[in-house]
C-alpha cells in the first residue's frame, strides 16, 4: 500500500537527496506533491492528501513554515521537519510539539528512525 507524502523544501539539492533516500529505503512512500515556497505549501496543505509531510522550517522567501501551519492544525498528517539550525529544530519540538526533527545535511539513520516511528504508530491505529 502506497503512503502519500509531501515534501516542502526550497533547496533543490536537499529535495533531490530526500527523494533519492526515500525512494531507495521506503518505496511505499510516494511523493505526491512538492512545494518550494509558502504559497505552494499552502496549496498542497489545502489539498490534504498526504499522510506524511517533510517540512523545511526556513524557506528562502523569508518565512518560517512552522508559523504558517496555524490554519492547518486540524489536519491529521505527520510532520517531519528538516533544518540546518539546531535552534529551529528545538523550536519545532518545544513550541510546535513536532517530535520528528531532522538536521541537515540529512543522515540516513535519523531519517529511518523518524519514518519507522511514524509507520509503527500508523499500524497501531
Amino acid at each position: 500500500m502506497k503512503i502519500p507524502i509531501y515534501i516542502i523544501e526550497d533547496d533543490l539539492e536537499n529535495l533531490l537527496l530526500l527523494k533519492i533516500l526515500l525512494n531507495k529505503c521506503y518505496p511505499e512512500l510516494t511523493v505526491i506533491g512538492v512545494a518550494q515556497d509558502i504559497l505552494e505549501m499552502n496549496k498542497l496543505l489545502l489539498q490534504d492528501e498526504a499522510e506524511i509531510i517533510f517540512l523545511d522550517i526556513e524557506l528562502k522567501d523569508g518565512y518560517l513554515s512552522l508559523e504558517e501551519l496555524g490554519p492547518f492544525k486540524h489536519l491529521k498528517h505527520k510532520i517531519i521537519t528538516t533544518t540546518s539550525s539546531q535552534r529551529l529544530s528545538k523550536k519545532a519540538k518545544d513550541e510546535f510539539a513536532i517530535e520528528h526533527n531532522l538536521l541537515k545535511p540529512l543522515e540516513l539513520n535519523a531519517l529511518k528512525t523518524s519514518i519507522i516511528k511514524i509507520l509503527e504508530n500508523r499500524l497501531q491505529l
